[in-house]
């Protein structure tokens, strides 16, 4: 049976319009500031390829104290609005802020974020780093589930990366390859279109992860060339630089070269998170342990509240676990699980770490679930280890034999 059809226009991306922040003048905060600060954010979202990012240039004219109507703003040709307030009491500056869907009139408020006169300084930093990474979830969510509501015959290239997208992160096989024909589906008909490419490189990771590929080198090869061709279309696309950098580090075992690409995508794009969510499991991989969990952390904090915040939470247990917070380590471990339980990696650290902890029982019931969701993974498993540090590979294939994972006498 055939698919729905894709209609080819990169003019159907999402545009998202940053107005001025209106400021009531006093003291420090004027209406230049409240300017510079819509310019910084316009900037930071224009790294995101996700959303058509109105320039901040075009804003200027709609500074004011009030909600702005669809009237008003009707010509910057937006569907999202980000605007909001900066008032000043005392040394305190407060900024409130909104984001308004002008298809639908829904209108979200986040929490204010206060910050003292003595951090002026930084205040741009602040301000773009925590409103970029509380509306990002949301915006990205939205547009998911319009793509998924939508009933119609004919989809735009962008509709049908955001369904590839949804497929992929059912993590079933049906879903997967319904996310691939997808995603061929738009590199056909968008073949200069960098996330599409960069999207289906991720879904190639993602199953050698779970242990669905037939080759593991094989799929390895097939990812990077399609991180490549994304990278041949846009070389500061951050998706396709983390991913290639996650497949040199963990299954070519350059990690010096991994991390290089990891640290290119976070220069291009210092707010996607899982950019720098895989250069901490690399750095996990190399014994920087401390450094690991904190970047995998920063990653969390940077999408608190991601539909998919699973792979965080399971890329985080594993540095905790190589870090030697085994209690914590199973904590996030549980709470991938709950949101992705056919994950198998996540039950992979979730069984050593277990192990390490003293709860053996505990730890067997997750290897039995390894041993369900990927069969071969005990034939497979002293290859996929990825610590380099001899001793602390064996521990953790010592501790899969405590959960009766692996054979003694394999190891």
């Amino acid at each position: 049976m055939k698919g729905p059809l894709v209609r080819h226009t990169r003019g159907d991306l999402p545009a998202i319009a940053v107005l001025p922040f209106f400021c009531i003048p006093h003291g420090t905060v004027d209406r230049e500031f409240g300017e510079g600060i819509a310019f910084s954010l316009a900037a930071t979202l224009m790294t995101f390829p996700d959303f058509n990012v109105i320039s901040a240039s075009s804003t200027l004219g709609y500074w004011a104290d009030a909600t702005p109507t669809l009237s008003q703003v009707s010509k910057l040709g937006a569907r999202y609005l980000l605007f909001g307030h900066i008032v000043q009491a005392d040394q305190t500056l407060t900024f409130t802020y909104r984001l308004k869907d002008l298809e639908t009139d829904e209108e979200h408020a986040f929490a204010p974020l206060d910050i003292h006169l003595s951090d002026l300084h930084n205040v741009d930093a602040y301000i773009v780093e925590r409103v970029i990474t509380r509306i990002l979830p949301r915006l990205r969510k939205a547009e998911i589930d319009k793509a998924l509501t939508r009933s119609s015959a004919v989809f735009t290239s962008h509709e049908t990366l955001l369904r590839a997208i949804s497929a992929m992160h059912h993590l079933d096989d049906v879903s997967h390859q319904r996310a691939e024909r997808l995603l061929r589906n738009v590199q056909a008909l968008d073949p200069r279109w960098a996330p599409p490419f960069a999207w289906h490189s991720r879904l190639v990771s993602m199953r050698i992860g779970m242990g669905r590929v037939e080759n593991r080198r094989q799929a390895c090869l097939q990812s990077l060339q399609l991180a490549t061709t994304a990278l041949d279309r846009d070389p500061e696309n951050a998706q396709a630089l983390a991913t290639a950098g996650h497949l040199h580090s963990y299954l070519l075992k350059d990690t010096a070269r991994g991390m290089a690409m990891m640290q290119r995508a976070i220069d291009a794009c210092p707010s996607e998170p899982y950019a720098w969510l895989m250069l901490g499991t690399s750095l996990a991989y190399v014994g920087r342990t401390k450094a690991a969990t904190r970047h995998a952390r920063h990653a969390l904090r940077l999408s608190p509240l991601d539909p998919y915040a699973s792979f965080f939470h399971s890329f985080l247990a594993l540095c905790l676990y190589a870090d030697g917070d085994y209690e914590t380590a199973i904590h996030h471990a549980n709470i991938a699980i709950e949101q992705s339980p056919n994950y198998s990696s996540t039950w992979c650290i979730l069984a050593a770490s277990l192990a390490a902890a003293g709860h053996l029982e505990d730890a067997k019931r997750a290897g039995k679930k390894i041993i369900e969701l990927e069969p071969q993974y005990p034939r497979i498993a002293k290859d996929t280890v990825p610590f380099q540090d001899a001793s602390q590979r064996n521990d953790y294939l010592a501790r899969l034999v405590l959960a009766e994972v692996l054979d003694a006498s394999s190891v």
